[in-house]
């Protein structure tokens, strides 16, 4: 087993026991803790993973993968363009939970950076015909497409996504419930052109955050979006049948549902809502750092100079004469960004006495 010592700015983390499996179709299916002993499928990696461990997935075509909500976390090395779970149209690409009839969240397997496709949900398939991409787990930067369910959620169910693309996925048939995200929760995702046969051509007892929901259909209800929440969410170009073509008996917050969706043949014209800018810095390197000692990793330092003219039109273009119709002004700004990082290492059963005694000095 590797021991790893986690490093968070300004937080106190502990030590945590575990183990990187690595999976590459040029593999030799060994153990699996090197490159060199990569192994050939996901699926050998997760059986032999436990708690907190991660794998990481070379380029390639993989089959689908069953973790039954284990902790891990599966990262590719290069993203969803080069890493796919492949359904084969027969099979859903991940099943991440334990038990369909489970209440709580199944969510601790997190999936990274993969397109999950072609994967197929029906009544034989293990835990029923719901998700036909995914079932359960967190995912981040995935891309969901060509996904069917002879039920409900063609992309996924009871999944929580993040930055992710669900698109081209279908729930057919006069009870098809939506064809992309079904009972998940989406954060700046984007859902286009996912199709329903009955309601919820996109996304269907959902909650929607930041998210764009365009070109869906519903055979009935709710083209975009059914029985959701939206918060600041953009919600266009989509068709239902018969009603609420951009979204049908949800909730719509901040701006939920905005611009052009048709349902009964009426257009919904509305202004789009700007989405936030986000701008990020990262750092990356490997120091060595007492405990409870501060580094400062790396830091970024902007000036940004401006200047402006004020004057009476055609008068401030007179040479000389301009000096007394105009004005000049200049402006300078200096913006300082460092990043430091203080490490703590906490033994959890001394950090434990330690909370006890002083519990017990009060």
């Amino acid at each position: 087993m590797k021991k790893k010592i986690l490093m968070v700015a300004g937080l106190m983390v502990g030590v945590v026991q575990a183990a990187t499996y690595y999976v590459s179709p040029n593999g030799t299916n060994g153990d699996g803790l090197s490159w060199e002993t990569a192994k050939v499928t996901i699926q050998s990696a997760v059986n032999a993973a436990t708690s907190h461990d991660t794998i990481l997935v070379a380029n390639g075509n993989y089959g689908f993968i069953m973790t039954t909500n284990k902790l891990i976390t599966i990262r590719s090395v290069n993203g969803a363009t080069a890493t796919f779970i492949d359904g084969t149209s027969s099979n859903r690409c991940a099943t991440m939970i334990a038990s369909s009839s489970a209440m709580t969240p199944q969510t601790n397997t997190v999936l990274i950076g993969f397109t999950l496709r072609n994967g197929s949900a029906q009544s034989t398939t293990a835990f029923g015909a719901s998700g036909g991409g995914a079932y359960g787990g967190i995912l981040y930067d995935c891309l969901l497409t060509n996904n069917t369910t002879t039920g409900s959620g063609g992309a996924a169910n009871r999944s929580i996504l993040y930055n992710c693309t669900v698109a081209g996925n279908k729930a057919p048939g006069a009870q098809g419930e939506c064809g992309g995200a079904m009972n998940s929760t989406l954060y700046t995702c984007t859902v286009s052109g996912n199709t329903a046969g009955w309601r919820g051509g996109g996304t269907m007892n959902s909650t929607l955050h930041n998210c764009v929901v365009s070109g869906n259909v519903a055979g009935d209800k709710g083209g975009g979006a059914y029985l959701d929440t939206l918060y600041s969410c953009l919600v266009i170009s989509n068709t239902a049948t018969n009603q609420g073509g951009g979204t049908g008996a949800g909730n719509n917050n901040q701006g939920g549902n905005q611009g052009g969706n048709q349902g009964q043949g009426n257009t919904n014209q509305g202004a789009a809502v700007q989405q936030p800018i986000i701008t990020m810095f990262s750092v990356q390197t490997s120091v060595s750092v007492p405990d409870g000692g501060t580094i400062l990793m790396g830091g970024v330092k902007r000036l940004n100079e401006g200047r402006k003219e004020y004057g009476v039109p055609m008068i401030n273009k007179i040479p000389y004469l301009k000096r007394l119709f105009s004005n000049t002004a200049v402006g300078r700004e200096t913006q300082s960004m460092m990043l430091m990082v203080t490490p703590h290492i906490i033994i959890q059963e001394e950090y434990e006495e330690s909370m006890g005694s002083a519990v017990e000095n009060r």
